[in-house]
């Protein structure tokens, strides 16, 4: 690398931007050794560590450039767990503090959440867990789930609106769909469900299973009517709702199966 930067350096201004790319990748190397030897003669970093949290307060949610910025550094010398914490409680200090989106990838934070009185309009988070701190989120996303039936369990907990498992490893079978769709047509505040399947057989067999419960019809739905998966299974929930229950493909080509709630006669009689 220095040779390469020497011989550059002798080409004047041609070598400029060689020059320039070895240096880069020196002082890359300059601190991954430095990290290397420190750790094996455990010695501390010649640097102080530091985390940074930004704040910016708008008038509106429509304007772009905030009315006044805070910047606040705290140092930390013994872990990083202690920096994610000072963080975390200076965060949730703040009860005025609303969250649209709010992911969460270790779930020992939850009690955290709950003991303050944020509320966030999403949830993202990494596993599926019956914590109180994901009861009154508006939307929830799930990347992974161990136990589908826990949840379904445990639905009438929730007041949450929209669900979305996008765990594509997830198995579901005609079991769970008949057991949630009883649930569904109970006194539930959930509205819509969005579960990713991996299989597009399954997506087909699953939607076909469905339809074949007692009083379950077959429907359309117009934003359905041009796509790969056109109709839709009906089954009533009250006077006034019914379920849908459809497939759909997304732009990366995930098949994601649905139960929502809707108007009745949202969807049309197939005759």
């Amino acid at each position: 690398m220095k040779s390469q930067k020497e011989k550059a350096e002798k080409l004047g201004p041609a070598g400029t931007t060689t020059v320039n790319k070895c240096e880069e990748q020196m002082r890359k190397l300059y601190h991954v050794v430095l990290a290397y030897v420190l750790e094996k003669n455990n010695e501390d970093p010649p640097y102080t560590h530091q985390i940074q949290l930004r704040s910016r307060t708008f008038q509106s949610d429509y304007k772009e450039i905030p009315e006044w910025i805070s910047i606040e550094k705290v140092e930390y010398q013994k872990s990083l767990i202690e920096a994610k914490d000072y963080l975390i409680k200076r965060f949730f200090s703040n009860k005025n503090l609303v969250i649209k989106v709010l992911k969460i990838e270790d779930i020992t934070y939850l009690d955290k959440i709950s003991a303050s009185k944020i509320s966030a309009e999403t949830i993202d988070i990494g596993q599926f867990s019956n914590h109180e701190a994901l009861w009154n989120s508006r939307n929830l996303i799930v990347r992974r789930t161990s136990d589908f039936d826990d949840f379904i369990d445990n639905l009438h907990l929730f007041k949450t609106k929209n669900f979305y498992f996008k765990d594509t490893w997830m198995e579901l079978n005609v079991t769970m769909c008949q057991k949630l769709l009883r649930v569904l047509q109970g006194n539930v505040g959930a509205r819509h469900l969005k579960i990713t399947i991996r299989n597009e057989q399954n997506a087909a067999f699953l939607l076909d299973e469905i339809g074949l419960m007692p009083r379950a019809k077959y429907g359309e739905i117009p934003k359905l009517l041009c796509t790969k998966y056109p109709k839709c299974v009906i089954l009533p929930k009250n006077l006034d709702q019914e379920i849908n229950v459809y497939v759909t493909t997304d732009v990366v080509y995930n098949r994601c199966i649905h139960f929502k709630v809707n108007a009745k006669r949202n969807a049309s009689l197939v005759r």
